[in-house]
């Protein structure tokens, strides 16, 4: 396939927020009718109406078809792209690859916007002259804003179609294209979830000091992301944090695998309900937090430290090297914290050259497109150097220093940053 250029296209799980942004964006940008396919006739419409708002623009309510789950032979029929984002277990996801083997269609691409589920694995569930044609094609949650999209070929999956998909991907829907390795969690969720995670582990360690608010506000908006990372779970939800956590957590082993073990507190929130956003009540519940030490929530506090002041300081006046050098220099407890979370960021998103994905810029694009977080090469920037940036690690004895580090080449510009005069990483840094 030389170009791939879909004429219709077809989701499943349209009723989604994730379906439904998949589908407002196809249509939009590659200008196509889309079959927006829910259980029924009125999640269908339900669907199109969070993609149309999503957008904010009526003008491609005419290209979305509802269609049920019941009458979707007519629409398999006609779509040459099929992208499936309902639940993210394989019992459902099997079901609907097997309605979508049962209407056979020549030269179609099928995908599943699963966040970590093995491709090989679901793609089984299809006839083998669909296995070829199907990919995880991974979009990033909200994908109006995130634009990462990775493309996970299974090993059944036609090579040759790599990059026709990659090209439509890139230039029709203007997504950032890494293409990742069939491991658990790819590339993006297997390097953020493993912060994220280690910060939910750090919170139940620190419990007797503030626990959630605590730690959300030492990984805060001056070390590197837009929101904390406790607060960003909560946006995820703390049932898909679990889900992709434990996929990471049982198919893998080495050092780093207990940073994916979901700590007792948060299995109990999720029994209890307690889910986040969608459920209105979360590790934060509107001004409140919750606490680990009383399982109760609480007022969030304001923990007030004389380094992070500092750094805020030169961030504002646009000084980031020298913030980090505050960092660096400072002996507090909460200041050794920060530096083993972004040690360990470091360390371990570069030792997955090789393992998730291929180049260290697949790294730097996952991070920085899929997390809007600072990409790990910028961080290298940041702290002087591969020399310092070593020497900052060094300070963990358990974190090993990557070859991808020792192998960084200034580009013309001078920097070790790969996406250095394309994604801006300072607007992570926004006080």
């Amino acid at each position: 396939m030389k170009a791939f250029k879909p004429k219709t296209a077809c989701v499943f799980g349209a009723n989604g927020n994730m379906g439904a942004q998949i589908g407002a964006i196809i249509s939009a940008f590659a200008d196509i009718p889309v079959f927006m396919v829910g259980r029924n006739l009125q999640k269908a419409k339900a669907g199109i109406e969070i993609a149309v708002n999503s957008v904010r623009s009526n003008s491609i309510r005419d290209k979305l078809i509802p269609i049920e789950l019941s009458d979707v032979k007519k629409a398999l029929l006609k779509s040459d792209l099929i992208i499936e984002s309902v639940a993210e277990n394989y019992e459902t996801k099997n079901e609907i690859n097997k309605i979508i083997s049962s209407v056979p269609k020549k030269n179609r691409i099928i995908g599943t916007n699963s966040s970590g589920l093995s491709i090989t694995t679901l793609s089984q569930s299809l006839l083998s002259e669909d296995r070829e044609n199907y990919f995880g094609i991974h979009f990033f949650n909200p994908p109006y804003k995130m634009l990462l999209c990775e493309i996970i070929p299974s090993k059944y999956s036609t090579k040759d179609l790599i990059d026709p998909l990659s090209n439509f991907l890139e230039r029709l829907l203007l997504r950032k294209v890494v293409i990742a390795s069939d491991t658990p969690g790819f590339a993006a969720n297997r390097i953020g979830f493993q912060f994220l995670n280690e910060a939910v582990i750090f919170a139940e360690k620190f419990k007797n000091k503030g626990g959630i608010d605590y730690i959300d506000t030492l990984l805060g908006k001056f070390s590197g992301r837009p929101i904390g990372p406790l607060a960003l779970i909560d946006f995820v939800g703390l049932d898909i944090h679990r889900s992709i956590v434990d996929n990471i957590f049982q198919n893998i082993g080495g050092q780093y695998r207990n940073s994916f073990v979901v700590p007792e507190f948060m299995k109990k929130m999720i029994s209890n309900k307690l889910l986040g956003i969608k459920t209105n009540s979360g590790l934060y519940k509107n001004k409140l937090v919750f606490d680990i030490e009383s399982g109760k929530y609480r007022p969030i506090k304001l923990y007030s430290y004389e380094f992070i002041t500092n750094m805020k300081e030169k961030i504002k006046i646009g000084d980031y090297r020298q913030a980090f050098q505050i960092l660096k220099k400072d002996r507090l407890k909460e200041s050794y914290i920060i530096r083993y979370f972004i040690a360990k960021y470091i360390s371990y998103a570069l030792s997955q050259i090789g393992n998730s994905v291929s180049s260290v810029r697949d790294v730097d694009c996952s991070m920085g497109y899929g997390f809007n977080w600072i990409p790990p090469t910028a961080f290298v920037d940041l702290l002087g150097g591969i020399e310092k940036t070593t020497q900052f690690i060094r300070e963990y004895k358990t974190l090993d220093i990557p070859k991808a580090l020792m192998n960084l080449k200034k580009n013309s510009s001078g920097f070790y940053h790969t996406l250095q005069g394309e994604f801006d990483y300072r607007s992570c840094l926004k006080i």
